[in-house]
C-alpha cells in the first residue's frame, strides 16, 4: 500500500496493533489495517518496522498474534503517523471492515453488488464470502 491508499491526511484509518506470540518473531509488533485490502478482499494490509507494508491473513492474526499494549505499539504508531496516517486504534475487525476491503478492490460503494437486495440484518462471516465474490 502506498500513500495513495489514504486519500488525504484527514482520512481516519482503523488499525489493530498485534504482537507475535511465539517463534523467532515473538514480541514483534505489527499494525493490521482491517479496512484496507491486502492481495485480496480476504487479506488485510499489514505494516511493520521491518518490511514496511505487506499483506496478512486474518486467520494468522487471530491464531498467532495477541493484542499489543500501548507501550509496545507506541513507536510503530508514531512511525505511521509520521508518514501521514491518521489512526483510530480498534480492538477487532468487524463485518464492516470486510465490506470496506471488498469495496476498495471492486470500486463498489458499501461493499454490495449492483442490484443486490438490502438485507435486514447482519450476516454471519461465512455468508460474507458470497458477497465478496
Amino acid at each position: 500500500m502506498s500513500k495513495s491508499a489514504v486519500e488525504t491526511d484527514t482520512d481516519v484509518v482503523d488499525v489493530m496493533f498485534r504482537a507475535v506470540k511465539a517463534g523467532d518473531d515473538k514480541g514483534v509488533v505489527e499494525a493490521w489495517f482491517p479496512g484496507l485490502p491486502g492481495t485480496s478482499a480476504y487479506d488485510m494490509t499489514v505494516y511493520s518496522h521491518v518490511g514496511q507494508h505487506g499483506s496478512g491473513d486474518p486467520t494468522y492474526m487471530r491464531l498467532k498474534t495477541r493484542p499489543a499494549t500501548p507501550a509496545e505499539y507506541g513507536g510503530l504508531k508514531r512511525e505511521l503517523e509520521s508518514i501521514g496516517y491518521v489512526l483510530r486504534v480498534v480492538r477487532r475487525a468487524s463485518v464492516h471492515h470486510a465490506r470496506q476491503r471488498r469495496a476498495a478492490l471492486t470500486g463498489v460503494r458499501g461493499g454490495k453488488r449492483r442490484g443486490a437486495k438490502r438485507s435486514g440484518g447482519m450476516k454471519p462471516f461465512h455468508a460474507l464470502k458470497e458477497l465478496m465474490r
